[in-house]
């Protein structure tokens, strides 16, 4: 699979700015203005907390970004992200990456999703991180033909969704089981059915272990695994 520099499938690569905040004219307006607290609680953007008029446009105050834009934070939390869905603007703590017609937005956004440790580690080191637009542009993606493109993404899509569904449920079931234990034996800090309390050193055994020296090697082995879990996940493309 080819890798392609980000400033290759890219129509346009602009930052946002901010208005004159003094100027009344220029704010609360029909305009979504993206900062990073808007990005990452949902794949398409489709309102901001805050709005600009149509006079920062034309009084160029402000960047224009059009549908189907992935907005990407390049300073401070970097790598957040969403997808315009109307014309729309930002501050100067992001970036607008408008792909061409060889490049599927929803590909592009996921893989900026989970590439997010990648992005960050282009950015500089200063404290607070700034991924500025030539360090961007140089960023080479995997690059297969749109079709597969819009196959990847509409598989991650439907992961997503199940994702978020379960979460649905998880949180459902443990509102669930907090309701039920409270029902049954109330709140345990004003305990008003009275129930007895007693030390929990008194009711089981507390112990901590230390890990076995790692120079003896008779102490490791393959049967028991005590390091994280890592999933990779690939995708092939026929």
């Amino acid at each position: 699979m080819k890798m392609v520099p980000i400033k290759n499938i890219a129509e346009f690569i602009r930052t946002g700015k901010t208005p004159p905040t003094k100027e009344v004219k220029y704010f609360n307006g029909n305009i979504q203005w993206y900062t990073p607290g808007d990005l990452d609680r949902r794949k398409h953007l489709n309102r901001s907390a805050r709005t600009l008029t149509e006079k920062a446009f034309t009084d160029k105050k402000a960047v224009q970004f059009s549908a189907g834009t992935l907005l990407v934070a390049c300073i401070g939390d970097i790598g957040k992200l969403g997808i315009t869905t109307k014309e729309s603007s930002s501050n100067q703590q992001i970036t607008g990456i408008k792909p061409n017609s060889e490049t599927d937005v929803n590909y592009l956004y996921y893989w900026f999703r989970y590439s997010k440790k990648a992005i960050q580690h282009v950015s500089n080191n200063a404290v607070v991180p700034i991924l500025n637009n030539r360090s961007l542009e140089q960023i080479k993606i995997p690059l297969p033909p749109l079709a597969e493109q819009q196959k990847i993404a509409a598989i991650l899509d439907a992961a997503d969704s199940l994702r978020q569904k379960d979460q649905q449920v998880i949180d459902h079931y443990t509102a669930l089981s907090q309701s039920l234990f409270l029902d049954m034996f109330g709140d345990p800090v004003t305990n008003r059915m009275g129930w007895k309390k007693n030390l929990l050193k008194e009711m089981v055994f507390i112990s901590t272990r230390r890990p076995p020296p790692r120079g003896n090697l008779e102490y490791y082995g393959n049967h028991i695994n005590g390091s994280k879990l890592t999933i990779l996940i690939h995708l092939i493309s026929t």
